[in-house]
């Protein structure tokens, strides 16, 4: 089919065409749209004509050429409260002005697109354009999302950028993401009030960061405040990470390298493998500093996890008192944390989902940080909000064994084909598909 005619098929739909033209590289389509307007929607007045306006709307591109819809429409005037008012144009959205084809082709974009500036190119739109469609696809998945039972906020560290992914701990699921931003606390709390003004939120897990603790509290009158462990088992490895390389660096008889040290002090004892296990026994019998100081956290987390909550920052205390003298000034930042803490009243989330979401959150900022990414803002609250329930296709070449220079095109469609939830995206889902897109697996190089 001609680009001319697969342009009026396009928008066939339209009552009067006027002319398309391929005009600087783009495909321009103009319309005129006739509707009547008689009253006012502000005053109710009756309206009359005002001349014609004309406005662009982008569209998706064909066969690689920008597409610019052109519309000529009636515009009226309200002589009673002098506000002027234009028909509304079924298929595009006002603001920016797309159509609600291109909408759906950006959600598809989202999943392969390297950058903010590339996903615009791509279209033919400028970065300001998207940008402000992928914050309108972002509400409007928010739109959808009931108010959690139990919520939990995540700390997700990108590039020394601090972003918070707000979940629904029963179910495992995303209902928010604020990106790092001059007003994301600002953001935090219009969502703490708007949970609290419903008052179905019964529990807030918090990170073990002072600034989001203080917010949870003074704006969650009605829920109770529980500090994630697995939060606090991150800070207290990080220490034990910076002691453990310190170590290191002092080239000390026995000690444990500085790579396998910032691989070993975030893990659980039941994480490791049996060769780390056997170095864990063997470690603390030969008085390894590194592996006395990891078998110390695991006794921590152990006495935590079947303490009392009430109980919980008095053990810290005296778990602290039990280490080297030399170690304990490290560990004074997290102790005042948990000190405050206590004093607003905070308990020890014990929460079972709380791992398995941080372990999820964890995988996707692996996907995340990978090479030859650069994702703004409004792109990350988009892909995390409203991606997963796209469907992508992938496309690759599979050599033909024996065949010469030859090669095979293959595709295939993955995708969450579930209708979006109330209770918000499954993190685990959002994970599994994107790692599906970005390193797609193709079990067979060659085919005979």
């Amino acid at each position: 089919m001609k680009p001319v005619d697969a342009l009026k098929h396009r928008f066939s739909s339209a009552k009067a065409i006027d002319e398309i033209v391929f005009r600087d590289g783009k495909w321009e389509v103009h319309a005129t749209f006739s509707s009547r307007s008689d009253r006012c929607p502000s005053c109710n007045s009756l309206v009359s004509r005002h001349g014609w306006s004309q406005s662009r709307f982008i569209d998706t591109p064909l066969d690689g050429k920008i597409v610019h819809l052109f519309i000529k429409r009636p515009r009226f005037i309200c002589r009673s409260c002098s506000k002027t008012l234009t028909p509304v144009v079924p298929g595009v959205v006002e603001s920016p002005r797309v159509t609600e084809r291109l909408v759906s082709h950006v959600r598809f974009l989202l999943w392969t697109a390297t950058s903010l500036r590339n996903l615009a190119s791509s279209v033919g739109a400028l970065p300001k354009t998207i940008s402000e469609l992928l914050k309108r696809i972002a509400e409007e998945a928010r739109e959808t999302t009931s108010t959690p039972t139990e919520l939990g906020i995540h700390v997700l560290t990108l590039h020394e950028n601090r972003h918070l992914v707000l979940s629904n701990l029963s179910v495992g699921t995303v209902v928010d993401f604020l990106p790092s931003v001059d007003e994301q606390i600002e953001l935090l709390i219009q969502r703490l009030i708007a949970f609290n003004k419903d008052k179905a939120t019964q529990v807030v897990s918090v990170p073990a960061d002072q600034e989001i603790v203080n917010v949870a509290t003074s704006h969650c009158s009605v829920a109770r405040i529980e500090l994630s462990l697995s939060a606090i088992h991150t800070l207290i490895a990080g220490v034990v990470s910076k002691l453990g390389a310190q170590e290191s660096r002092r080239g000390r008889s026995g000690s444990v390298s500085r790579g396998e040290v910032e691989r070993l002090s975030y893990l659980r004892k039941s994480e490791l493998s049996d060769k780390d296990v056997e170095c864990l026994s063997d470690g603390i019998q030969e008085g390894n500093s590194f592996w006395k100081l990891f078998d110390a956290k695991e006794l921590l987390m152990s006495r935590w996890e079947m303490a009392e909550c009430s109980a919980w920052v008095d053990l810290f205390r005296i778990w602290l008192l039990g280490l080297p003298s030399s170690y304990q000034p490290a560990f004074h930042g997290l102790l005042l944390l948990l000190s405050k803490a206590e004093q607003l009243q905070v308990t020890l989330s014990l929460e079972p989902t709380l791992p398995f979401i941080d372990r999820n959150i964890s995988s996707l900022k692996e996907l995340l940080l990978k090479p030859g990414r650069s994702f703004s803002p409004e792109m990350l609250v988009a892909l995390v909000l409203a991606s997963p329930f796209m469907t992508v296709r992938l496309e690759r070449k599979v050599s033909i064994k024996g065949a010469g220079r030859m090669w095979l095109e293959e595709s295939w469609d993955i995708g969450d084909q579930r209708p979006p939830s109330s209770a918000g995206i499954s993190l685990e889902n959002l994970v599994n598909l994107l790692s599906s897109v970005w390193n797609p697996h193709t079990p067979d190089t060659d085919r005979k």
